[in-house]
């Protein structure tokens, strides 16, 4: 499926809600960069999902057993991650996640494409450090991020 301008203004619109040991904290994208809020400990943070493969709807059921399929894959491989979940300006989309720490964008791309994801979240510390990767191009879109710890 090719990204289209309606894709690009949801990955743009998304809050993201990591659950990390310390408390949540929900990070969002500001237009024209900056970075506003604290920066967790760990990061950079690329946030995958299972769900929706293709940017196509699934049933929930599938999605949960998508997710659980990516958290055993994860844990076959040890690798270290922390859950998230995606939600829409309007509320009415989420999608959860992982988001994986200590792995290359490489590597975290080659997770979202085995699960059949057009793109992920990079979060990194900076100006520019919310980051929209396509997996199949490797394009990659920046924004400035607001960020809050969430209870």
């Amino acid at each position: 499926m090719p990204v289209t301008d309606e894709l690009w203004e949801a990955w743009r619109t998304t809050t993201l809600r990591i659950h990390l040991p310390g408390g949540a904290v929900e990070v969002a994208a500001v237009p024209g960069g900056g970075a506003d809020g604290p920066f967790p400990a760990g990061g950079p943070f690329h946030l995958v999902t299972a769900w929706n493969p293709g940017a196509e709807e699934t049933p929930p059921a599938e999605n949960a057993r998508r997710h659980d399929r990516l958290v055993a894959a994860l844990a076959a491989d040890g690798r270290r991650w922390y859950p998230s979940v995606g939600t829409s300006a309007d509320g009415t989309w989420h999608e959860e996640g992982v988001a994986l720490t200590g792995v290359t964008r490489a590597e975290a791309v080659a997770v979202a494409d085995r699960f059949g994801q057009l793109a992920l979240y990079e979060w990194a510390d900076g100006p520019d450090g919310l980051r929209v990767v396509v997996c199949a191009t490797g394009e990659v879109v920046s924004w400035g991020w607001r960020s809050r710890p969430v209870a």
